[in-house]
């Protein structure tokens, strides 16, 4: 069967797309098909290329630092993957045109795109207008599972347990639904610079030690002073920028290095 395998694009999860659709390529092919791999955003890859990027791995800097821009140069497909071949005026950046997926002669597509058009039920919708079979759930499905508030409303009107959610809520609004009105707590970002986007990462009901003596500096009272109090049941110091510094933080250095899951738990 020919499979063409939809990989990489332009979303935040590019890196993940590569190295899973890579993966996906050589199991298609151990089965016995007849493959080739496409990124929207470059272009056909070839073998050399596949290897190369299961080699390097997911790259270890965060969403968003990684671009199409910056991607290898898949152009020039070979080993089976020669079919992607622009006239002038083709699609820029050396990707491809839905009528290339035609041209191919696939059997079936395999998206393997994470994130975006390729979850969204866009690539979806553009599959289905074309006639071009596919994997994997059609443009309704996608579309509804993207939109996370949808897919819970759902699954609550249909019975299936599914804890409580908040969508967009206030300061006030979060502190309240969970509970954190008269406890300490902190809450870790993700910072977005390039999108002018931060979401939120978790929200920790603890005081940590790494942050207890901020207050201190700041308010002119620790923190643990404050979390005792409230763990007695008595009002908490009412100190609000009496310490010695206007503002104080902790910046705490990760460093993440590639590495291999050797045993994941059953």
């Amino acid at each position: 069967m020919r499979v063409v395998v939809l990989l990489g694009g332009e979303s935040e999860e590019r890196d993940v797309s590569l190295a899973s659709g890579c993966q996906v390529a050589n199991a298609l092919r151990e089965a016995g098909h007849d493959v080739a791999a496409l990124d929207p955003a470059t272009g056909a890859l070839t073998r050399e290329d596949e290897a190369k990027i299961l080699a390097e791995g997911v790259g270890i800097l965060p969403p968003g630092t990684s671009s199409a821009d910056a991607a290898p140069d898949h152009s020039g497909a070979s080993d089976g993957a020669k079919f992607v071949d622009y006239k002038e005026g083709g699609p820029p950046g050396g990707g491809f045109a839905l009528e290339d997926l035609r041209g191919a002669a696939a059997d079936v597509v395999f998206p393997a795109l994470h994130g975006g058009m390729g979850e969204d039920g866009t690539l979806q919708a553009l599959l289905d207008g074309r006639g071009i079979t596919y994997t994997g759930s059609g443009m309704l499905g996608s579309g509804l599972a993207m939109n996370k508030d949808v897919t819970k409303r759902l699954l609550w009107d249909a019975g299936v347990p599914t804890p409580d959610w908040l969508v967009n809520p206030s300061a006030d609004e979060a502190v309240e639904r969970l509970g954190l009105r008269h406890s300490m707590f902190n809450v870790e970002v993700m910072i977005d610079a390039a999108r002018e986007r931060v979401s939120i990462v978790e929200i920790n009901p603890r005081m940590c030690g790494q942050f207890a003596d901020l207050y201190e500096l700041v308010d002119g009272v620790g923190g643990y002073s404050i979390a005792l109090a409230l763990a007695a049941g008595r009002p908490p110091p009412r100190k609000r920028r009496q310490g010695a510094h206007a503002v104080a933080a902790s910046v705490p250095l990760r460093i993440f290095e590639r590495s291999v899951v050797e045993h994941a738990p059953s």
